[in-house]
Formats: C-alpha cells, structure tokens, sequence
C-alpha cells in the first residue's frame, strides 16, 4: 500500500495476544427474553450488534452442546475455538449454561478507558 502511494513508510502488524472468539445463538430464548426485557425497560427494539466476542472468559463459561444452539466450530475437533474450549472443559471450567452479555452502557461511557463511566439509570435498569 504504502509502495503504491509513493510512500517511504513501512508497516507491519503483530499479533501479540489474543484468543478465541465467542459467538452464540441470537433466537436463543435467553436472548428472546433479553430482548424483550430490553423492550420493556427502554421502549425500543435492541441492537444486536454482536460486541463483546473477545472478551476471553466468556468461551470459557459456554456450554460445547448447547441445546441446539451451539455454532458451527463445536462439530469441528480441529478448529481453534472446538479445541480451547475442550480445554475449558477438561479443567472443569465450563458451566454448561448459556452465555448472555447484555450491555449495560451508552456510547459514551469510555468503556476500559481512565475515565469509564456508567450512567445511574442504566445501573439501576440495566
């Protein structure tokens, strides 16, 4: 890219860290209720806006058989994500329940930031 544009700058990108991704069932019916609960609270139709997938633990508490709901990696003993959370499993840290992250901020909040902040009526009716 940068050759293209005529540019002396280089870059390169590293992974330093990082981790499975998590994903689940959005017709789940714990979602179904979450969405409805939401609805009563707010007023309106959440956002399903799938945020939150990297956050490590959170493969770590969900179920490898999930009543139908599993995705598509739990049938693939090879893939990345079939083979982290075996080993959740093998070290008995998986609930067998199903994983729902609701969030509880607005845009502005700074999430992880020096100045995070939450909102008093999103802590009371989140």
């Amino acid at each position: 890219m940068w050759e293209k544009r005529g540019s002396p700058n280089k870059y390169k990108a590293y992974l330093y860290h990082g981790g499975p991704c998590w994903m689940a069932d959005p017709v789940h019916s714990n979602y179904e209720a979450a969405k409805r609960a939401t609805k009563h609270v707010y007023g309106v139709e959440p956002d399903m806006t799938r945020e939150g997938g990297s956050i490590p633990i959170t493969i770590t508490f969900q179920v490898i058989e999930c009543e139908g709901s599993a995705p598509a990696w739990v049938s693939d003993p090879n893939h990345e994500n079939f083979v982290a959370a075996r080993r959740a499993t093998e070290i008995g840290e998986v609930t067998e329940k199903n994983v729902l992250l609701l969030p509880m901020g607005a845009a502005d909040d700074g999430a992880h930031s020096q100045n995070e902040k939450i909102d008093i009526r999103n802590y009371i009716e989140g």
